[in-house]
């Protein structure tokens, strides 16, 4: 980070401080990639009808890191974002800056973490942002976003790596290699993750799940009783809801009505 202060380019905008890598892309590209990350705050404001919060999201782009982008808990926010990644196009911005939403709103930890529901739900903001506002999806994991990601698991849930993962969608911590094996084990992954959150934020509909899920969605048992107290099912009779949908292929709402419209 601070290889990159003292020779990466600036690029300041109302709602993000941006710092790439010297030579990455061209100026213009700079400039593109800047105003889209700015912009895609506001999007997903209005998406979920929270606040951002007044502090700049700071993103550090550099090739160094790799292709895995995270994002760090700090004052300021900070995100870091694989420079191969934007060199190609495509990068998860939007995903890294869903997090510190949850970051900021997110009240309550177990342990494990749900991993699951905090990554499926950056995966899905992502997409509805890119569906409905605009901007680049990045395109890591899932290929068709939240239109196409449903048949994408049902696609996954017929490999071995998709059963041996799928244990982990619903419940607590994360399969062992998720880190190491990127192609199988955390593609199989995230794809399920985007699809049971989907699942639920479709029934209970997006900017009611974000004012009511957000607080406590990395808390398992918290967020069980709160979906049993929203939907009056638990996370268990969800989850196997959900995969009941995508062996038939209904709509998630199997008949419920949302709780609000979008």
């Amino acid at each position: 980070m601070a290889d990159l202060r003292a020779h990466g380019t600036k690029i300041e905008r109302p709602r993000v401080v941006v710092w790439f890598a010297p030579d990455l892309v061209s100026r213009d590209d700079e400039q593109r990639w800047a105003d889209l990350m700015s912009q895609g705050i506001d999007d997903i404001e209005k998406l979920l009808g929270l606040a951002f919060g007044p502090d700049r999201l700071e993103y550090y782009i550099d090739e160094r890191l790799g292709a895995i982008s995270h994002s760090v808990k700090t004052v300021p926010p900070r995100v870091f974002l694989s420079g191969s990644r934007v060199k190609s196009g495509a990068a998860p911005y939007l995903h890294e800056a869903a997090h510190h939403f949850v970051f900021r709103y997110c009240r309550f930890y177990s342990t494990p973490v749900p991993l699951w529901i905090v990554e499926g739900f950056a995966n899905y903001v992502e997409d509805e942002v890119v569906e409905t506002a605009g901007g680049i999806p990045g395109r890591v994991f899932t290929k068709a976003g939240n239109t196409g990601v449903d048949a994408e698991a049902r696609e996954v849930l017929t490999t071995s790596f998709g059963r041996d993962v799928v244990g982990f969608v619903g419940h607590p911590g994360a399969p062992k290699d998720i880190a190491v094996d990127r192609e199988h084990v955390a593609r199989s992954f995230y794809v399920l993750a985007q699809s049971f959150t989907k699942y639920l934020v479709r029934i209970v509909g997006i900017k009611a799940f974000a004012a009511t899920f957000l607080p406590l969605m990395a808390d398992v048992q918290r967020l069980d009783l709160q979906l049993r107290q929203t939907t009056g099912r638990g996370l268990e009779e969800l989850r196997t809801d959900w995969l009941a949908h995508l062996q038939s292929s209904q709509p998630p709402s199997r008949g419920a009505k949302p709780l609000e419209k979008n």
